[in-house]
C-alpha cells in the first residue's frame, strides 16, 4: 500500500530530570477513505498513552487497521466486534496480501 502521511500539530516535549524519559504531549492527524483520524500521544517513553479517535467515528481497532493499511478494510469491523474473520474481512485481507506482493516484487 501507498504510505500514510500523518501531520505532526503543535505539541509539547518537555525534558524534567532525566533527559532519557521526557514528557510529551503529541497529535497528529490524516485522512484515510474520507475518514479525518487524529492520533494523540501522551506520557513519556516508560509509559505512553496512545489514542486515537476519528470522524467518522470508529473503534480505535479500526482505526489502527486503517493506520496500518492505509484503508477502510469493509470487513474489518464486524470481525474485530465478532472475535472471527468474516468473509469480508478475508477478502480485504487477500486484497492487501496480494497488492503488497505486487509493490514489493516490482
Amino acid at each position: 500500500h501507498k504510505g500514510i502521511s500523518l501531520s505532526l500539530q503543535p505539541g509539547k516535549l518537555l525534558f524534567k530530570g532525566d533527559p532519557e524519559t521526557p514528557e510529551f504531549n503529541l497529535s497528529a492527524v490524516t485522512k484515510i477513505a474520507g475518514a479525518s483520524i487524529n492520533v494523540r500521544l501522551r506520557g513519556n517513553p516508560d509509559r505512553p498513552d496512545l489514542s486515537m479517535t476519528s470522524d467518522p467515528s470508529y473503534p480505535e481497532e479500526k482505526i489502527l487497521v486503517m493506520l496500518l493499511t492505509g484503508k477502510e478494510w469493509s470487513g474489518s469491523e464486524k470481525s474485530i466486534s465478532q472475535g472471527k474473520v468474516s468473509a469480508d474481512a478475508a477478502k480485504d485481507f487477500i486484497d492487501y496480501f496480494f497488492l503488497a506482493v505486487t509493490i514489493l516484487s516490482y
